[in-house]
């Protein structure tokens, strides 16, 4: 069985992700930044992200 573990923080997770690794010697596959993220739903009406 696999697990996908997805993680949210309010912030700046980056020393969270670094303690983790160090900690647990876990691997990042993948970091996809609140603002990396373009989709329609997430447009105001002008235009702007959040």
């Amino acid at each position: 069985m696999q697990l996908d573990t997805y993680l949210f923080f309010n912030g700046d997770c980056a020393a969270a992700l670094d303690l983790y690794q160090a900690a647990f010697g876990a691997q990042i596959v993948a970091l996809i930044r609140f603002r990396d993220m373009r989709t329609a739903a997430m447009r105001r009406p002008s235009g702007r992200t959040r």
